[in-house]
Order: structure tokens, then sequence, then C-alpha cells
């Protein structure tokens, strides 16, 4: 305390000074139109900035929420699209439509972020925050806002792994979407911008930038969600099939939230399945 008093009575004049610098100030500034107005200017604008450096602090902490709830409204969006519903009608002498024409779903979304991938190997795979416990299963699709990212392979309780499109062991059912005419999706590693399109007949028209989009032959994805653009073509010797170079729609360098695809008819195309495998009785 000592100390506090002797620092005072030593720079009291500069105290003094500054308090009759704030005086004179006022005084001014309340007699004096002209200053009065610059001064209550100058005085609004330091404190719009503060109130401005203030709300952009607040948004930095309140990104997460914004774009969770981005994130929701998104999914519900994605889910109402109609590639994810079927119509149940039957069309009798085609010309009568014996149903009420009301669509069924049959399939549902979830949404997950990305918390690990690679893009540099052979067998590239994406970890997912969400398991089990949200939902996700094996053998589930996954895409984003740009195309197709993969399908899931292994769940745990909170967390699954999908198995990218960069991966050798990927072969995904995909479509030329002018025409229909579809095939087979594989990587081989040469860059993660492309991929190969096989099984396409050489008497098909193909041009450059001719969209690709999920074919919907298999319980991965809904039809219709893009893949990529056609690059180039070039037709296999000795065979009347073409192999395409499709550019990927998706940068497996950004990947962030991600959209898992449920079948809910799932289970009986399984059931199908295991008895087209199984040799028949005779």
């Amino acid at each position: 305390m000592r100390y506090l008093f002797r620092f005072l009575s030593n720079n009291y004049f500069l105290f003094l000074f500054i308090f009759l610098e704030v005086v004179c100030i006022y005084l001014i500034s309340n007699n004096n139109r002209y200053y009065n107005s610059s001064f209550v200017n100058n005085s609004n604008e330091l404190t719009s900035r503060i109130y401005k450096a203030e709300n952009n602090v607040l948004k930095f902490f309140s990104l997460g929420r914004v774009n969770d709830s981005l994130i929701n409204e998104n999914l519900k969006l994605q889910q109402q699209l109609t590639r994810n519903f079927i119509l149940n009608s039957v069309i009798v002498d085609s010309l009568k439509d014996t149903s009420d024409g009301q669509l069924e779903q049959i399939y549902s979304l979830m949404h997950a972020q990305v918390i690990n991938t690679t893009t540099d190997r052979s067998k590239n795979f994406i970890y997912l925050d969400k398991g089990s416990k949200n939902g996700i299963a094996k053998n589930m699709g996954v895409y984003n806002d740009k195309g197709i990212v993969g399908i899931t392979i292994g769940v745990s309780a909170n967390y699954s792994v999908v198995m990218s499109v960069l991966n050798t062991d990927s072969r995904i059912g995909v479509k030329l979407t002018k025409d229909n005419y579809f095939g087979n999706l594989t990587w081989d590693t040469k860059s993660s911008k492309y991929a190969t399109l096989s099984q396409i007949p050489n008497h098909v028209k193909v041009a450059k930038n001719d969209t690709v989009m999920t074919s919907g032959f298999s319980s991965f994805f809904p039809a219709g969600i893009m893949v990529g653009r056609v690059e180039s073509w070039q037709e296999i010797t000795g065979s009347n099939l073409l192999e395409l170079k499709i550019k990927l729609s998706t940068d497996f360098h950004n990947l962030n939230y991600l959209y898992i695809v449920n079948h809910m008819r799932k289970s009986e195309l399984v059931t199908l399945e295991k008895i087209v495998d199984e040799p028949a009785d005779l």
C-alpha cells in the first residue's frame, strides 16, 4: 500500500492532467454541436466495433450447433427425395390403376461424421463416428452431397468403417444416365479422381461428360445418386465391350458429413439371394 501512495504522489500531475483532459472533452462535446456530434459518432463507431467483435466470437462458438442443424435439415430433405420411394400401383390391361397411388418408402437415411480416412492406399477405408446404436449395420451404402462414397463393412456400438470407392475390392452397380446401360464401377489405384466403368456394350454411343449414376439394382443405393461423368473410353480388345474412364463427382480428400442408406426391404432380398445360391433339392 505504501508503494501505491508513493506512486500516486510521484505522478499526481499526470493523473490531474488526464482528469482535466476528460473534463475538457466533456465540456466541449456538450457545449459545441459539432464536437458533440463528432464525439457521439466516434463513440457509436467504437461501440459498434465492440459489439461486432463480440458477435463474431459468439458466432464462432455457435457454428457447431448451426452446422448440426443444417445437417439435420439436409437429412430431412434427402429423405423426401422420390428415389427413396416406390409407387404401390398395379396396372390392369395397361389402363386401370387398382391402388390409391400412395408412395411407400423403402430407403431411410442416417448421417454420420468422418473421423478418419485414407486415399493413398490400394484398399482405402473411412471411419465414422456412429455405429449400431444409431442404426448403422454392415452392407449399407454411403454417399454425400456430391456423390457415392462407399459401403459399410464393419460396425461396432459407436463406430463404423466404410470400404471406400477407392478400394480395389469395391464393385458398385452404376448406369449411364442417358440410355440406362449399366455396368460395374471399380478402381485401379491410379488416381483418387477417377474410376473405371466396365461391362458396357461397344454399340452404346458414349460421349464425354455423360453422367453416371447408381443403377438401383442392389440393396446398397437407390437409383439416381450421382457417381461422376465420362472422361474417356476404349474398346476392350477381343470383346464387344467398352471400358469407360469416369471422373468421380466425390472429392475423397474432402469428406465430412455422410449419408448412410438403409434398405428397408433388405431382408427379403437376402432371403431370395440365399435361395438362388443354395442348390435346389431334387
